[in-house]
């Protein structure tokens, strides 16, 4: 049975912060490489993105669930709106 969001938010903060912090930046995400990984490429630039607590917090827990990061989510969102939106 698929862990709820309360369990692991509840695992989550039971652990030492180190741990958690040791964790959210080392798990593997689908789609292969880490946020570290993906920051230390030259090639990538950081972009602040201003959401709403709302979608943030919708964000969040889509993330939870599915075992990525939202940064994974937010890639993907904005190469998916791109393509439909591709005028070359």
């Amino acid at each position: 049975m698929a862990e709820s969001l309360r369990d692991k938010l509840a695992k989550n903060t039971a652990a030492a912060p180190q741990a958690r912090a040791a964790q959210t930046f080392t798990t593997t995400p689908t789609g292969g490489s880490t946020d570290r990984e993906r920051s230390a490429d030259r090639n990538n630039s950081r972009t602040t993105v201003y959401l709403s607590p709302d979608l943030r917090r919708r964000l969040k827990i889509a993330a939870a669930n599915t075992d990525r990061t939202m940064n994974d989510i937010l890639i993907e969102a904005t190469e998916t709106w791109l393509s439909a939106h591709d005028d070359t």
